[in-house]
């Protein structure tokens, strides 16, 4: 089974200035819910109401998942209110109809309608750019479950020229040479060192020891603060250049200091470059690296991995995979370029409902972010209104262009009738440890990067 309702013959999607859109019939799969048809329409006191929207009108059979959903629900709702009883009736024996009357049959349904609109556009894309209401919930135990909601579309675009089949991309290269391996390998060994006491030369700084020491500001302006920290010599760090390295070597632990630092023009944190600045060191541990040779016990201890050679092989291949992955987020990205010039993203219309959900999420996910610093966002709008309508002019442009490639390549899936296998579903579930029972959620996404491998095939790679 595949979740393409094209392929099972299940759906006449009809496009253009047609008002409906009917598919019938969705055995969404054995243990899932069963859609007898499902409808956009006008409707004139919506869009007397809302403006310009559609009703989506979905009928589902009753099953024995849907009964088992429903009777999950009930439960989860009684446990979270436990003040609530129903005269007459003992815990766990309260009539559904009464269940439902009493929380209100939108809140009871929410859930389960959400999934079974998701369970339809893992077979198909329903344009779904945003829920406006539900305008009515019918149900009766043993019966169907049927429900409207008030919807805004997403426009489909016309892609029977077959334009997206005609687009250049620049070929990457996707080996992986000997040096990449080495420079993998020594990534590993790094990795695995072992701070350890120092059996010679046990209280004198050499190159390659771990140093902690107490530091400040003796002479010269620079926002380095003061305080303790941890230093490994001669590894790359952003505040302590190569001469401050140089002047601690041979010196002692618990040793006072005075050292000169001159930071390099191109010293790579900028606030610090071209700096002269002298530092007064306290000296307080010194410690040595125990680093693992790279053999056969360090191939076992690292990956199972035998031999060192099995280890080289699985780390190529292991470098291999993430180029090929890199390379093809980078066609992606050109192929979304491309797109958004042939069918002309920025001009697609985009329901203003939907607009001002996704900007209020983004502006919801700033406060969080300046709520971990404890911070007053709205504050800093204040202080800052300038910066501010420029963040929000950049947000709209990239919510936009993002959401006019995502229609574009929808469309794209629908006219190439691209699916995604059960196999491919279960995988990326266990890549990205989905928890949900639901993985149906995954489908628009997986749908999403094969209509983009499609557009890769088609494509004419320029060396």
């Amino acid at each position: 089974m595949c979740y393409n309702v094209l392929d099972l013959r299940c759906a006449v999607w009809q496009l253009g200035s047609v008002k409906k859109q009917r598919g019938v019939k969705i055995v969404m799969s054995q243990d899932k819910f069963v859609v007898s048809s499902y409808l956009f329409e006008y409707d004139n006191e919506c869009v007397d109401k809302y403006g310009e929207c559609r009703v989506f009108n979905c009928l589902v059979d009753s099953n024995g998942y849907l009964t088992s959903k429903i009777t999950e629900r009930k439960n989860d709702l009684l446990q979270k209110n436990t003040k609530l009883t129903f005269k007459g009736f003992r815990k766990g024996k309260e009539p559904l109809s009464w269940v439902i009357k009493a929380f209100g049959s939108d809140m009871f349904f929410h859930h389960i309608m959400m999934e079974i609109v998701e369970q339809i556009n893992a077979y198909k894309p329903l344009f779904i750019a945003h829920i406006i209401e539900v305008v009515s919930v019918e149900y009766s135990e043993n019966e169907n479950l049927c429900f409207k909601m008030v919807v805004d579309k997403f426009p489909q675009v016309d892609v029977s020229d077959g334009k997206y089949k005609g687009i250049f991309l620049k070929r990457l290269d996707d080996k992986i040479t000997d040096e990449d391996l080495s420079e993998e390998l020594q990534r590993l060994i790094k990795s695995k060192r072992r701070v350890v006491e120092k059996t010679e030369n046990v209280n004198v700084i050499e190159h390659g020891n771990y140093i902690t020491f107490d530091y400040s500001v003796a002479e010269g302006e620079a926002n380095v603060g003061s305080g303790e920290t941890t230093l490994a010599i001669g590894e790359p760090n952003n505040t302590w250049p190569k001469s401050f390295e140089d002047a601690l070597m041979g010196h002692l632990l618990d040793e006072d200091m005075i050292v000169p630092c001159d930071y390099p023009d191109d010293y790579p944190n900028t606030e610090l470059a071209g700096k002269k600045i002298v530092f007064r060191i306290k000296i307080k541990k010194v410690m040595g690296v125990n680093t693992p040779e790279l053999n056969d016990v360090f191939a076992k201890m690292v990956g199972g991995h035998p031999t060192v050679e099995d280890l080289k092989i699985a780390t190529m291949e292991r470098l291999l995979k993430t180029k090929r992955e890199k390379n093809e987020e980078e066609y992606f990205s050109q192929i979304e370029l491309k797109l958004l010039e042939f069918y002309g993203g920025d001009k697609i219309q985009l329901p203003q409902r939907f607009l001002d959900q996704e900007m209020n999420n983004q502006i919801s996910a700033y406060k969080k972010q300046f709520e971990v610093y404890k911070r007053s966002f709205d504050d800093w709008i204040k202080d800052n209104q300038e910066t501010y309508n420029e963040l929000v002019k950049t947000s709209a442009e990239r919510i936009e262009k993002g959401s006019g490639v995502d229609i574009i390549l929808q469309s794209i899936s629908v006219h190439e009738s691209v699916v995604v296998t059960p196999e491919e579903l279960k995988e990326a579930a266990v890549k990205w440890q989905f928890i949900s029972q639901n993985t149906e959620k995954l489908v628009p996404f997986l749908r999403r990067v094969n209509t983009m491998r499609k557009i890769v095939e088609y494509a004419t790679m320029l060396d």
